[in-house]
């Protein structure tokens, strides 16, 4: 049985500690794992001895880490992000709806 466990929290409460943590756990109890975090900090990496970048990577047998960069994958993708607004989200009613909650920040730019 697959399960996904996720950690929320914002920057140093420790949500990526309990997750490396609990990680490493699952593994010891013989399950496979798969880390995927969107830390951008060098913490991550360094917490788990390894580089971890946006390709898969093996820590520990049974325990793979990928870094996802979710910004840059919505940047890459904002073409098609529009096109499925303009098909769902807009009707005869709402001729001229615009996606508000969407907003893209390049990673110069902070919010």
């Amino acid at each position: 049985m697959a399960f996904i466990l996720t950690f929320l929290g914002k920057g140093g409460v420790g949500s990526t500690t309990m997750a490396i943590a609990s990680a490493h756990s699952y593994t010891q109890q013989g399950k496979k794992v798969l880390l995927a975090v969107q830390d951008s900090s060098p913490c991550f990496s360094a917490l788990l001895g390894k580089d971890v970048g946006k390709e898969v990577t093996e820590i520990v047998p049974n325990l793979n880490a990928i870094r996802l960069h979710s910004s840059k994958l919505l940047e890459d993708s904002w073409e098609k992000v529009e096109e499925l607004e303009k098909k769902y989200l807009r009707s005869p009613i709402l001729k001229i709806f615009m996606v508000q909650n969407l907003v893209y920040y390049p990673a110069w730019m902070k919010p």
